[in-house]
């Protein structure tokens, strides 16, 4: 599985950790270095940043196998998502895209109000090679034609994202 360079960095906080005593020292006392949360963390790294970390930028990478489940895991142990400052959604076809925001929206209620960033990344030059990703999308979404590359979110999910409550996002990146 390719990973982002976005998604890289999610983990740049438990590399500096690990490197030895005197960095982990130095890393734990950086609060930059804890402010991310990914469903590529596991629960036990999403509770530390939780606990380090009271406004998380989230990563959700839904161009990987198992997306689906990670995020839910990332929902249930993450802090509310009323305390979330940024939210970056990575996909690599719109169905994907489309699932997760369906599934950020049953998780979530979709109040998001302290975030101040949405980022919703469709990687068009995986498209025409995407057989190694594992399809968590629900099928029975009718205006989901990847085909049509007019816009990068099908209605549904467009509808949907069109009802979370944004108050504060100043920046909006697709």
């Amino acid at each position: 599985m390719e990973i982002s360079a976005k998604a890289k960095r999610v983990y740049s906080s438990n590399v500096l950790a690990r490197v030895c005593r005197r960095f982990r020292r130095i890393a734990l006392h950086i609060p930059s270095l804890w402010n991310v949360i990914s469903n590529l963390h596991g629960q036990g790294w999403i509770t530390t940043v939780k606990e380090r970390c009271r406004n998380p930028s989230v990563f959700i990478a839904y161009d990987m196998p198992r997306a689906k489940k990670t995020t839910a895991d990332l929902l249930e142990h993450s802090s509310n998502v009323d305390r979330w400052k940024s939210l970056d959604i990575h996909f690599k076809e719109r169905k994907q895209g489309h699932a997760a925001i369906k599934h950020i929206s049953a998780g979530s209620n979709g109040e998001f109000t302290s975030l101040e960033r949405l980022s919703l990344e469709l990687d068009w030059d995986f498209k025409t090679n995407n057989s190694n990703v594992e399809d968590d999308s629900d099928d029975d979404d009718d205006d989901m034609d990847d085909e049509d590359l007019s816009t990068n979110l099908s209605e549904s999910a467009s509808f949907l994202l069109s009802t979370w409550n944004l108050p504060k996002v100043t920046e909006l990146v697709t």
